[in-house]
Formats: structure tokens, sequence, C-alpha cells
């Protein structure tokens, strides 16, 4: 139904059911996860003084967490859509045609050069011209601008905002045209066990399947013999 009345309403509605997208999400990976571990197992390579550290066990996923995650992600960007919607009616003081709420949107621009073409004539010409600002503002381009986050503009503070939103929009334009695959992720350094020689761990960082390796550790002398009870299980993330 098109109203002349700007509401937040729809916003919310949407808001809230990403968000419970992602909490149900979130408690159905913690109890397939159990205890946070997956198993590793260290292989010697002497000539190159190093263990080699390869995935041994991992928790299953199930494929349903694809669905789930990108009904999440698609709730959070149409927020965004819904948002810019009501703005218009609140800047042009009336209900929009249907051709006139088809053609608003929340734009998510990487380029400068092409904001003139997306904000003139395009997404957000019916807004005020504050809200259309503050809309540029936010867009990835502006991510690094000191003037509108601060010294310094960083990953940190109001300048995620931008980055967080070119994420979004481009992770729901993945899950519009494909299967979004959950798979886990080792995504912390690996830790350095109490051995002699050792000097460095390095972990790849790639998706964790069995058999894939997952880092190495480095020594400085000879290869030492691994205790019976050195632990080798690590974290995972999906």
């Amino acid at each position: 139904m098109l109203t002349d009345i700007p509401s937040l309403e729809g916003c919310e509605a949407k808001f809230g059911r990403a968000k419970a997208h992602a909490k149900n999400l979130r408690e159905e990976v913690a109890r397939v996860l159990g205890d946070n571990a997956y198993r590793l197992r260290a292989e010697g390579n002497k000539d190159a003084r190093e263990y080699v550290l390869y995935v041994q066990e991992l928790p299953a996923v199930r494929d349903d967490w694809g669905l789930a995650f990108g009904d999440a992600i698609h709730n959070f960007r149409a927020t965004l859509d819904h948002l810019v919607v009501q703005l218009a009616i609140l800047g042009q003081g009336r209900a929009l045609t249907e051709k006139e709420v088809q053609s608003t949107a929340f734009p998510v621009v990487s380029d400068p050069g092409w904001w003139d073409k997306v904000s003139g004539p395009g997404a957000v010409k019916l807004l005020r011209s504050g809200d259309r600002e503050r809309i540029r503002e936010l867009q990835p381009f502006n991510a690094s601008d000191r003037s509108i986050w601060g010294r310094p503009a960083t990953f940190t503070g109001g300048a995620r905002i931008p980055r967080l939103i070119d994420a979004l929009h481009h992770v729901d334009i993945v899950d519009k045209h494909r299967f979004v695959y959950p798979s886990w992720y080792a995504v912390r350094a690996i830790e350095l066990p109490e051995l002699p020689g050792i000097t460095s761990g390095l972990s790849d960082g790639e998706p964790l399947k069995r058999d894939s390796e997952v880092g190495r550790w480095h020594f400085d002398g000879a290869l030492p013999d691994l205790p019976a009870d050195i632990d080798l299980n690590r974290e995972v993330v999906p």
C-alpha cells in the first residue's frame, strides 16, 4: 500500500528479521562446533626444518546454513532500500507512485565518478538534499575521507560503515545469483608450542577441508620430536 506518511516500520521489520536469521544461524553453528575445535596432524620436514600442519578432523557443516546466511544478508540489504523509500516520501511530502518506488533505492558506488550518474536522475533523486548528501558520505569511495570520519580515517569507528555497506551489497549480489556454501576458515595465527628451536608459526588462512594444509612451524635447528601430549586442536570460524 502506498502512503504519504513516512514510517520506519518496514525498516525495523526487515532489520529484525535479519537479526533473527543471524541469531539462529549463530546458535546452530555453536551447537555443531561443540568445543570450537578441529584436529590437526603435524608432518615433519627435516630438510626444511619445519612441521607442516594438516587438517585431520572437522565438524560437519550443513548446506542450509548457506540459505539462512542468504536470508539474513538479503534482509539487512533490503533495510537500506526500505529506508530510502521512506526518506523519499518524506522529501516529496506525498505518496510515491509505483514507478517512483521501483526507481528509488540505496545505491552502493565504489567509483566516485559514477555517483552523479546514480544519484542525479537515479536512486535518490526524490530525497531532500541533506539526506542525499548523507547517503553520498556513506558510499564506499568515502571510506577513507578524513573530512567525514575524522583523523585518522581507518577501519575502526565510523569509517567502518561504508566498508560494511560495500561488503553487504556485494555479498547480497553473490547470494542472489549463486548458492553460498558454508565452510570453515582458519582465521587465527598458528600458536607456537613450547618446542626447542621454534622461531615462527604461519597460518594460510584458507578454507579448511580434510587433509588441507593450514600452517607451518619453523625451527632454527634440528627438527625436534613432538611430545605425545601436544595439543593439536584449533578453533574454527565459519
